[in-house]
């Protein structure tokens, strides 16, 4: 989704556990404005937000704050992942460890079967009302927050609840932008390859490679690019009985 530096785009959250639970969450985005609000999510507790904030991505878990050491409103692709227990906070970006901080103030108490919140919302991109954090300009993708049952997804953000001044897809990365060449990860592995905003090319065999270019033959197809790509007919002519 691309987002106009006025707008929000508000979605449903279901059978998430609470703040005060393990949580874990993450997104993809690509902006060049060094300030504006990602991620809102209101709890009784207190808020979980991700913000910019003089290009350095932070985030507001409850009571902790941790931040980025660097920018990353360069224009190129990042994916913010981030945990917490009863330990701490953990921010990821692109698959680096960023900070780490204790929880400040009182721990999460521990919940043996956390009970799910709801109903409640997600709010990317800014707030309905006037908050001290300016609104998102750029472009977020692949939302994921952990659920205590059913299936592990990212959100489908078509599937919103009433978006202001947003707009679907998201423009191409500016020439000379670079995207990571390694998928996020974050501490748990299974679960974020589901989130990965990256596709996997296979390296080319010298051995399949030809001496030399070949010319186009009429009437074939050349297969490329993702493993699963695939060309498929719905109807096949009856054989030739000469052959």
């Amino acid at each position: 989704m691309t987002f106009h530096g006025h707008g929000f785009l508000p979605l449903e959250l279901p059978d998430v556990a609470p703040l005060t639970s393990s949580v874990y969450s993450g997104f993809g985005f690509r902006s060049t404005q060094d300030s504006g609000l990602l991620y809102h999510r209101a709890s009784p507790v207190g808020p979980c937000e991700v913000s910019l904030q003089q290009g350095h991505v932070t985030l507001r878990f409850v009571t902790t704050e941790v931040k980025t050491p660097g920018g990353f409103a360069d224009g190129s692709p990042h994916y913010v992942a981030f945990y917490s227990n009863t330990t701490g906070v953990w921010l990821y970006v692109d698959d680096q460890l960023q900070q780490m901080k204790p929880h400040q103030g009182p721990p999460p108490r521990p919940q043996p079967q956390p009970q799910p919140e709801g109903p409640h919302r997600l709010l990317l991109g800014g707030l309905g009302a006037s908050n001290t954090i300016r609104n998102f300009s750029g472009c977020i993708t692949n939302v994921f927050v952990q659920r205590l049952m059913g299936p592990q997804r990212v959100l489908d953000l078509q599937q919103n609840v009433g978006g202001i001044n947003v707009s679907s897809g998201c423009a191409p990365a500016a020439p000379g932008t670079q995207t990571p060449v390694q998928a996020p990860r974050g501490l748990q592995a299974t679960v974020a390859q589901k989130v990965s905003r990256h596709t996997r090319q296979p390296t080319q065999d010298s051995a399949c490679t030809p001496p030399r270019p070949l010319g186009t033959i009429h009437g074939t197809y050349q297969f490329g690019g993702p493993l699963s790509s695939y060309l498929e007919f719905t109807a096949v002519l009856a054989p030739f009985e000469n052959w």
